[in-house]
Order: structure tokens, then sequence, then C-alpha cells
């Protein structure tokens, strides 16, 4: 037989023989248990581990949506919000069944604020998520009390310009109503001073 292809043979058996140098043993997805408004995006990332935990370069990995009439991911993990409800997002591995999943919400459309809105009416409604939409900044805003749990008569669009969720051009964020605590905390952020209280019945945060 012809050494040459003795040889091809030899290295076929060889590379047969011998298992993927790094095979992947688990994927991690981020974020986890998060939620997006109706119209809107949120990107998820994801990335392949070996058995040592350790991070494999240039793994493959593909997206799917449970529920696609809830919200719909492309190819790099680009989530858009379609309607309301819940929908499962799985980071897939390619070539191998190791997958990763996380639950995406889907909330109402944002509802359009002002400058001056809070949400003292959804005191009591404590987990509720809610979307807004804030205009450009105002020359003047009015006082905000607490540094990322906020008092619920605080005005929304000033406490996210304070916590970072929004610039002075505006933007859309989702908070969640919480109950009130026994104290706030002020600070001064991104150009925003925010006053410390005391006991108050309810209160909000931002969630991503």
């Amino acid at each position: 037989m012809n050494k040459f292809l003795l040889l091809g043979f030899s290295l076929t058996a060889l590379l047969v023989a011998c298992p993927q140098a790094n095979p992947p043993a688990s994927v991690s997805i981020s974020p986890q248990n998060t939620n997006v408004a109706i119209g809107l995006t949120r990107q998820f990332t994801a990335q392949a581990l070996n058995a040592a935990g350790q991070p494999i370069v240039g793994a493959a990995i593909t997206f799917s949506s449970s529920q696609t009439s809830i919200a719909s991911v492309d190819a790099n993990g680009l989530a858009t919000g379609a309607a309301i409800g819940q929908t499962e997002i799985t980071a897939l591995v390619a070539g191998t069944s190791i997958s990763a999943k996380t639950n995406l919400s889907v909330l109402a459309a944002p509802t359009q604020a002002n400058w001056s809105t809070n949400v003292q009416t959804e005191a009591g409604n404590n987990g509720k998520q809610i979307s807004f939409i804030c205009p450009a900044k105002p020359v003047s805003v009015g006082p905000v009390y607490g540094t990322d749990v906020y008092t619920d008569d605080s005005p929304i669009c000033v406490a996210a310009l304070h916590a970072g969720k929004i610039t002075n051009a505006g933007g859309t964020f989702t908070l969640e109503i919480r109950p009130g605590q026994a104290s706030y905390t002020g600070s001064t952020r991104n150009g925003i001073t925010s006053s410390s209280y005391g006991q108050w019945f309810a209160s909000y945060v931002f969630v991503d």
C-alpha cells in the first residue's frame, strides 16, 4: 500500500480516537430572570464553560425563545418584547445538547412620564413592575429622596437620572413598587443631589 495512503489512514484514525481537547461542560446565560417592555429590547449573552468552569473562547452559541409570540430573540441574543407575558430564553452550545435557560417577562409598553410624575397611586402594589419613558430634562427639577431606594413621591424621571438609568436626554426604564422603608439616604449622582428622609410608607427601585 502507498505509504502516503497509510499515513492518511493513520491521521484519520488518530483524529477519530482523540476527543475534543477542551469540550464544553456547561453554559452560562445572563441576565437572569429579567424583563423588557413591549417594543423594547433586552440583550442576552452566554458563555460556554469547560469542566473547570473556564470560558471556552470561540464556542458558538445559539439562542431561542419558548414563546416567540411573547418575545423573539435573534442569533446574537437580542430579545424583543412583543406581548405581555413570560417566555424562556435558551442559550445552546452549537453542536451539543448543553444549554442554559432564563426567564424573560414582557411588560406593558412604556408609559409616557414627565419630570414631575411620581408613583404614589401605586402604593401597596408591591412587586409590580412598570416601564416609563421620560423626555429631555428641563432646566429645573423637583426634589428626590433616597439612593437606589426612593420614596414613592419622588419624581421618577429625576430619580432615574440620579440612578443612572437615563441621561439628560431622557430615556426608558423599569421600576418596581416596594414597601416603605425606615429611612432613606441622600447622595449626589449624575448631577442630581437627592435628600435623606426618615420613615416613609412606600417606595420604589429601578430594575434591569
